[in-house]
């Protein structure tokens, strides 16, 4: 598969990699309402979503919560808080639904993550929807 194609597509059928230099050549894509923040989304099925992340010095993810999907995020290079912990490349943090995960302090390398966004079943989103917190 190319980059650029859909990868809908069988996106389930077939393996799908992207090689450094591939990964190196895709634009930075600004991320809508989020100044100094842009993404290379690597694959994705219909919400399911895997991307780099980049935020630049100073930049601000605003971290709404989604009611119905985990995050989880490696940061691959820089530094930043997130969530209100501060985390250096090589950690990791999962947020589940319904958490605000606000990323901010950027330091002047900025700060890269791999961002993988996996939704909730329906039934698991009424459920969570339903409880009283």
């Amino acid at each position: 598969m190319t980059v650029g194609s859909s990868q809908n597509r069988g996106a389930l059928d077939e393996l799908y990699s992207l090689s450094a230099a591939q990964i190196e050549l895709m634009p930075w894509e600004p991320v809508p309402g989020a100044s100094g923040v842009h993404q290379k989304v690597l694959w994705h099925l219909g919400t399911f979503v895997q991307a780099l992340v980049r935020y630049d010095e100073g930049a601000i993810g605003q971290g709404e919560p989604h009611l119905a999907a985990h995050h989880h995020l490696w940061v691959v290079s820089g530094a930043a808080t997130i969530a209100g912990r501060r985390l250096v490349a090589g950690s990791y943090v999962h947020v589940p639904p319904g958490v605000r995960h606000r990323v901010e302090d950027v330091g002047p390398e900025g700060c890269v993550v791999l961002q993988m966004h996996r939704p909730h079943a329906p039934v698991e989103a009424e459920r969570l929807a339903a409880s009283p917190d």
